[in-house]
Parts: structure tokens; C-alpha cells; sequence
């Protein structure tokens, strides 16, 4: 697309990993969580998702430019989604096998 789209190379960069993160996320909280019948702790992980949103893109604005604190603040959520949904999944497998 030529000279036009070089700011959106940084982004993309940081926004790379978002795909597996995602894949990871969506197997230990959806496939797991939701059909085991943790609905309580599944709102948790959610609403601790919304909390380190914004704990993390607030500070980011202040610092850099709002398309990067984004996208990082993105990446972030998506870290901790998936660490928190397999953390929660090894806690608990062996109780539901």
C-alpha cells in the first residue's frame, strides 16, 4: 500500500502474538470454563481482564501515542487472559477428571 500505511508496521509487530494468545484464551476459558460450569470464575477472568485494561492503558496515554498505547494494552489483555484461563485450568483439571 506504499508510504501511507508505514505506521501501522510497529503495530502490527506488537500485535502479532495476539492470534495464538487469543486461540489459547478462547480453548482454557470457553471450551473449558463455560462447559464445566465455571460461569462465576469465567466473569472473573473477564472482569480482571477489563481491570488490567485499564490500569495498563491509562499510564501508556500519558507516555506514548494513543495507537501504540492500544495496541500494547491490547496485547497485554490478551497475556492475561490466556495466562489466567490455562493458570486456572491447571489448577482444576485434576478435580474434574
Amino acid at each position: 500500500f506504499g508510504h501511507l500505511y508505514l505506521q501501522t508496521i510497529p503495530l502490527l509487530q506488537i500485535l502479532a502474538f495476539s492470534p495464538f494468545l487469543l486461540a489459547v484464551s478462547h480453548n482454557y476459558s470457553t471450551y473449558y470454563m463455560l462447559a464445566n460450569g465455571y460461569d462465576k470464575q469465567w466473569l472473573n477472568l473477564v472482569i480482571g481482564g477489563v481491570v488490567v485494561n485499564f490500569l495498563v492503558l491509562f499510564p501508556l496515554l500519558w507516555t506514548i501515542s494513543p495507537t501504540k498505547a492500544t495496541a500494547i494494552t491490547a496485547l497485554a489483555v490478551d497475556i492475561y487472559g490466556a495466562a489466567a484461563a490455562y493458570l486456572f485450568y491447571r489448577r482444576t483439571a485434576d478435580k474434574t477428571a
